[in-house]
């Protein structure tokens, strides 16, 4: 951890620090910005939506042995696409 000299009285203190231990000036405070959990949730739904719509699409397709299964899993899945990147957008906007 090395050592950075106080905009205000010019003494050694922390890069760590939040203020200069001998005169309290604030050093700028480092802000992580975070994504709501309503848009992480319409991501997970959106990716869970797309996963299984594809997959249970590919299974009864198999075992029907005729594409409408696989055609709707598609269309399922690109609304699950949608929700996904509706989510991602959101969190976004948000954090703008």
């Amino acid at each position: 951890m090395p050592l950075v000299n106080c905009p205000a009285c010019e003494h050694p203190t922390s890069s760590e620090a939040t203020a200069c231990p001998q005169c309290g000036h604030p050093f700028k405070a480092l802000t992580i910005e975070a994504t709501a959990k309503e848009w992480k949730f319409l991501k997970i739904i959106g990716a869970i939506i797309v996963l299984g719509s594809m997959g249970a699409g590919e299974v009864l397709s198999v075992l029907f042995e005729t594409p409408v299964p696989l055609i709707f899993g598609g269309v399922v899945a690109s609304g699950g696409l949608v929700i996904a990147i509706y989510g991602a957008i959101g969190g976004w906007w948000d954090n703008g």
